[in-house]
């Protein structure tokens, strides 16, 4: 009988596992068929995302809305960003999105904090149709974040219907127009 037990709980463990590291790994590789419009959805409390976003814009022709808190983000602020992951919380969005439905491919673009997309994405994911669209993980980057597949994760759970691709990584040095380009070919966007 224990071993039985045993049994059960290390299948139970092997699922849940699967489960979750199934969920960090994009769901499609390239983008197939013709895509008419695109919208960059950006999040930059401290403007360096927002850089970044106009170049992804630079290079695609996108629409781009930068998302902003009711509560305003000050720059950097590692205080409120810990909070908020730890509890989970989703901050409301003060700008009203209305209609992404006309758009085939969303890149969304915000900074890694503590492993993950900020909270203030999740609600955007959340509050929002992206079944059947693209979406590009756009990952600002800097010198603790990994690009961690957790905001992946995070996007496949919140709209699990989306065409999630690979994160296009950035770090704001110097080398982001060549990366961009480079992952435009690679998607088949270029």
């Amino acid at each position: 009988m224990l071993i039985l037990g045993i049994l059960v709980v290390i299948v139970i463990i092997a699922l849940i596992w699967r489960y979750f590291s199934h969920l960090v790994n994009p769901t499609d590789t390239k983008v197939e068929g013709g895509i008419n419009k695109s919208l960059i959805l950006y999040f930059s409390p401290a403007g360096k995302t927002k850089r970044l976003a106009h170049l992804v814009q630079q290079e695609t022709s996108a629409d781009i809305i930068e998302i902003e808190g009711v509560k305003e983000y000050s720059g950097d602020d590692k205080a409120r960003a810990f909070r908020e992951w730890v509890t989970g919380a989703t901050p409301e969005v003060k700008n009203k999105l209305d209609n992404i439905d006309k758009y085939d491919i969303v890149y969304l673009a915000y900074p890694i904090w503590y492993d993950t997309a900020p909270m203030i994405m999740k609600q955007v994911i959340k509050k929002h149709n992206f079944s059947n669209k693209y979406v590009v993980p756009v990952v600002s980057l800097n010198k603790a974040s990994q690009g961690s597949g957790r905001s992946i994760r995070l996007i496949r759970h919140h709209a699990p219907r989306a065409k999630v691709l690979p994160r296009l990584l950035l770090q704001d040095d110097g080398k982001d127009l060549q990366r961009i380009q480079e992952y435009l070919k690679q998607i088949n966007m270029k």
